[in-house]
């Protein structure tokens, strides 16, 4: 097996210095935000500069379990915009590296934030748009990749859309939100949420 850490939004919030929901006993363990704040700084913050190695995305798997998995989703314009998962990732690292802003870091449409997929109805677009911009993104990306896996997607159980090219991920397994353990397994077929 292989383990590979994603950025997701809570990452990029704590390495745009953003710290609200982190909890205060966390933060004076640390000496304080002020100190949590330089250390998630992305260039010169040992954590930060730790997270600004990890990928926003990541292509698994082979012929029919072949995966890109990603914290929330990618959509089409950005997958065409880069065409390619590696290229992607570079942009999101210099984004980040650069005061921490930019399109790719959006909290509505970057693919560390977009829930457009999983919730189509509350990106104002109807399930089959939802279905066809998933499996463009995809051809965009990585051609040979079968489906998006996805998290920030908070479901009761590990679920799939769109005939499995969406898998949701995201049960909550946090005490904060009350969700159980689970795991997915590529070549699983997760239950339908359709």
């Amino acid at each position: 097996g292989e383990l590979v850490l994603l950025l997701g939004n809570h990452e990029l919030m704590n390495m745009q210095g953003k710290v609200h929901y982190v909890h205060k006993a966390e933060l004076a363990a640390e000496g304080g935000a002020g100190a949590w704040k330089r250390r998630m700084q992305p260039t010169v913050g040992d954590l930060g500069a730790a997270l600004l190695r990890h990928d926003a995305a990541a292509v698994r798997g082979g012929g029919a379990c072949r995966t890109l998995f990603v914290h929330a989703g990618v959509r089409l314009s950005v997958a065409e915009r880069f065409g390619s998962v590696e290229r992607l990732n570079e942009a999101v690292r210099a984004q980040i590296a650069a005061r921490g802003d930019g399109d790719l870091l959006d909290p509505r449409e970057g693919p560390l934030w977009w829930r457009g997929y999983a919730r189509p109805r509350q990106a104002f677009r109807r399930e089959e748009q939802a279905c066809t911009e998933v499996q463009a993104a995809l051809g965009a990306l990585d051609p040979s990749a079968r489906r998006m896996a996805v998290g920030h997607n908070i479901v009761p159980w590990v679920s799939s859309r769109c005939g499995g090219t969406l898998a949701l991920l995201d049960v909550g397994m946090s005490s904060a939100y009350g969700g159980l353990p689970a795991a997915w397994r590529r070549g699983d077929r997760p239950r339908s949420a359709e």
